[in-house]
């Protein structure tokens, strides 16, 4: 009985740093919904309900071209942009047991822009509404040996309209392995995922492997490539979360935990949204959108199933482009001024 509760300790523990790539659109599916595929427990998942939104101020958007000789700007009487991103997700428990699981994950982003800057190769104006609609499901099985197998598969579309054509359709896929290693909790983790969308590499299958080392509840790290976490509480109260895959995905917090219910922390998130426009010239073409950001905000756990987060923060480093990949970012792109932002964000657990 003690080494069951140990055990669901350590799988808690696991899992605050795989939801830090919650709002990520083109990280593996491996951490995008929330769910710990290598966690060591089974049968435990409740319903979960996130919702997040994410208020940017007007600031100034300078298109920017790669000309013959460095670049050419071109800057429009009409070009400051303000924008609110949002984040609807669910799991929902289809059923499960002590040896299988199998989870509904839909998933829903969507950014409002207001502005009249146009992107500079093809004059086209960004789109005043982007989408990405997804559904989702994952199944695991865990062996009489302990090593646990699984495959996920989500099904969508990333537009500024979704489902137009088939060029605007986007999948994601993993197959995936927790293999024990000794008699703790401690185990290798290998994966196999596809992203029609990733922002490099689309429909690449990429490779994945790492060590998960759980000594406790206060520590729990998976060392890998292309993904890492780390979730490490310093002293009782003090808690580090961090996030990286390869190779621009950055997530990292500090969290300080005043009362029980009232948590303060800080935040740092380098982040990519990637989508098709459905009227683009050459259907290999995508747009990125590209930001840094720092915040610091409030937890508060009105309950065991309902959560409040508010922050504030300033968003850096920001920019629309369009291309084929990320390496192509200063050929078609709108740069965005530097400003402060809002973040409201709540979750349900039953």
């Amino acid at each position: 009985m003690v080494n069951r509760l140990r055990n669901r300790r350590l799988a808690r523990a696991a899992v605050p740093a795989l939801l830090l790539l919650g709002s990520s659109a083109h990280a593996p599916l491996l951490a995008q919904d929330g769910v710990d595929r290598f966690s060591p427990e089974m049968g435990r998942h409740t319903f979960r309900f996130d919702y997040g939104a994410l208020g940017y101020f007007d600031r100034h958007a300078q298109p920017q071209r790669r000309g013959p000789a460095l670049f050419s700007r071109a800057a429009a009487a009409d070009d400051d942009l303000s924008m609110l991103r949002q984040r609807l997700s669910f799991v929902i428990p289809l059923h499960q047991s002590a040896t299988d699981e199998w989870l509904l994950t839909p998933r829903v982003t969507h950014l409002l822009l207001d502005t009249g800057a146009r992107l500079p190769r093809s004059r086209a104006a960004l789109p005043g509404s982007l989408w990405d609609v997804r559904v989702g499901g994952l199944y695991r099985h865990r062996f009489d040996t302990g090593i646990i197998l699984g495959a996920d598969l989500s099904i969508g579309s990333a537009s500024d309209r979704p489902f137009n054509s088939g060029d605007e359709w986007a999948a994601d896929a993993n197959v995936f392995g927790r293999f024990p290693a000794g008699a703790g909790n401690d185990a290798w983790v290998a994966y196999l995922n596809y992203s029609s969308n990733r922002s490099f590499l689309p429909h690449v299958p990429l490779p994945g492997a790492g060590y998960q080392w759980l000594p406790d509840e206060r520590l729990a790290l998976l060392a890998g490539v292309p993904l890492s976490t780390l979730r490490w509480e310093v002293v009782e109260g003090l808690t580090f979360e961090g996030l990286y895959f390869v190779p621009r995905e950055v997530r990292a917090k500090l969290a300080y935990r005043l009362l029980r219910p009232l948590s303060l922390y800080v935040g740092y998130d380098w982040t990519s949204d990637v989508f098709l426009r459905h009227d683009r010239a050459d259907s290999d073409h995508r747009l990125f959108y590209c930001e840094q950001r720092v915040l610091g905000g409030l937890r508060w756990d009105l309950s065991e199933q309902c959560w409040l987060d508010v922050a504030a923060g300033y968003a850096f480093d920001r920019f629309f482009f369009e291309a084929e990949e990320y390496a192509d970012r200063d050929d078609s792109r709108i740069n965005i001024a530097d400003g402060p932002l809002l973040r409201l964000q709540v979750g349900l657990r039953f």
